[in-house]
C-alpha cells in the first residue's frame, strides 16, 4: 500500500499559465454575468504592482491570459503589455466582448500577436443587445473586421475564435452564429455552458435536464451546417450536467495562477469572482509564500485525491468541473485536456 502524501509533498515549481486581471471593470453588464454596470477607478491594477509582476512573474510564464472578471481592453496599458510578453516569448491570450476601443486599436492589438477569443452568443442583433447589455453587434463586427485585416496583412498572426456561453435561450441560435462566423472568416466556435446561482450558495452549470429528442435533431443539423461552412465547433465543458463519460485530472492548482487586479491570488480562473477561491494577496505575502503555502498545498492535495469535501463546503465548483470540463488551454502547458469536437461530444453522449 502506498504511503499517503503529506502537505509537504505538494510544494510546486513555478506556474506555467498565468491569468492576469488588469481590471474588474467592464463596459457591459451581460445577463449571465453582472446585474448592473458598476465602474470604479480603483478596480484597475496599480502601476507599481503591474511593473513588479512583469519583472518577477509574467516574463517567466509560458502563457499569460489577460482575463478576469472585467474587460481587460478597458486598460490602455494592454498593448504595451502584450508587446512586452511577445518580446519575452510568452504566448498571450485574451477573452473580450470586442465592444471597447475602435478598429485602429484592435488592429494594433492583434498585431502584437495576441490570441483573441470573442465572447458572443447570437448573430441576432436584438437578442445580442439583450444578452450583451450595453453592447452592439455592429460595433463588435467593425472591430472584428479590423482584427481580421491585421491577420490578412500578417499571416503569422493567430486568427480569433468565438467563445459562446450556451443557454436554453441561445442554443437554437447557434446555426445562425455559424453562418455569421463563416461570413467573417471565423474558423472555430467554442461552447461553454452557463452558470446560474441556485439560491443555495452553489451554481447550476449547464442544462439540468436530459437531452430531448428535438435537441438531438438540432445538434445533428448544427454539425452538418458547421461542416458545410467549414466552421469547427468545440465543446469546452459538458452542456448537459454530468452526462458524459469523459474524465480528466485538473492541473490548475499545479500549473495555473490567477492574479486579481488588487493583488489577490486565486487558484482557478473559474473562481476569480468568488472570494472563497482567494488563496492570498501579494500585499500581505510574497508570491512563493502564497504559492507553496498551507492553503495552496491543501487545495492540491484535495485535487490529487479527488477529495472535494473541503472545497464543496466553500461553495467551489471543483467537483463538477472534474466531472464535466474537457479542457481549458491545459494543452498549451503540457497538459492533456483540451476542448473536444462537436462530433466527439455527440458520440460520447449518444446524440
Amino acid at each position: 500500500m502506498k504511503k499517503r502524501k503529506t502537505l509537504d509533498d505538494f510544494e510546486c515549481g513555478f506556474p506555467s499559465y498565468i491569468f492576469l486581471e488588469l481590471t474588474k471593470n467592464c463596459n457591459l453588464h451581460c445577463s449571465m454575468c453582472r446585474p448592473f454596470n458598476k465602474f470604479q477607478t480603483e478596480w484597475f491594477m496599480e502601476d507599481e504592482l503591474l511593473s513588479k509582476l512583469k519583472e518577477e512573474i509574467l516574463c517567466k510564464a509560458k502563457v499569460v491570459d489577460l482575463r478576469g472578471w472585467g474587460e481587460s481592453t478597458l486598460d490602455t496599458r494592454i498593448i504595451d503589455l502584450a508587446r512586452f510578453l511577445r518580446n519575452n516569448n510568452v504566448k498571450t491570450i485574451i477573452y473580450t466582448n470586442l465592444n471597447t476601443q475602435n478598429p485602429r486599436f484592435w488592429k494594433e492589438f492583434a498585431g502584437a500577436g495576441v490570441e483573441i477569443a470573442i465572447s458572443i452568443e447570437t448573430a441576432n442583433e436584438a437578442h445580442y443587445s439583450e444578452i450583451r447589455r450595453g453592447g452592439q453587434l455592429g460595433y463588435m463586427r467593425k472591430n472584428l473586421r479590423a482584427i481580421m485585416e491585421a491577420c490578412s496583412d500578417d499571416n503569422t498572426l493567430l486568427r480569433p475564435f468565438f467563445n459562446v456561453v450556451v443557454s436554453e435561450s441561445t442554443l437554437r441560435e447557434l446555426k445562425g452564429l455559424v453562418e455569421f462566423a463563416s461570413q467573417e472568416k471565423i474558423e472555430r466556435i467554442e461552447l461553454n455552458p452557463i452558470s446560474i446561482a441556485n439560491g443555495e450558495g452553489h451554481d447550476i452549470i449547464g442544462f439540468t435536464k436530459e437531452i430531448t429528442s428535438e435537441e438531438r435533431v438540432f445538434f445533428r443539423e448544427l454539425l452538418n451546417e458547421s461542416e458545410r461552412k467549414n466552421v469547427r465547433i468545440e465543446i469546452a465543458a459538458n452542456l448537459y450536467n454530468e452526462n458524459n463519460a469523459l474524465r480528466r485530472t485538473c492541473s490548475h492548482p499545479w500549473d495555473y495562477l490567477c492574479i486579481g487586479s488588487n493583488g489577490d491570488i486565486i487558484f482557478c480562473d473559474h473562481l476569480i469572482h468568488n472570494e472563497n477561491g482567494v488563496v492570498g494577496n501579494l500585499a500581505n505575502g510574497s508570491f512563493w509564500e502564497i504559492w507553496n503555502g498551507k492553503l495552496y498545498k491543501t487545495i492540491r492535495k484535495c485535487h490529487y485525491y479527488t477529495d472535494f469535501g473541503y472545497l464543496n463546503t466553500k461553495g467551489l465548483e471543483c467537483e463538477w468541473c472534474y466531472l464535466n470540463r474537457y479542457g481549458n488551454k491545459e494543452y498549451l502547458v503540457g497538459g492533456s485536456g483540451r476542448p473536444i469536437a462537436l462530433s466527439e461530444y455527440m458520440k460520447i453522449n449518444n446524440i
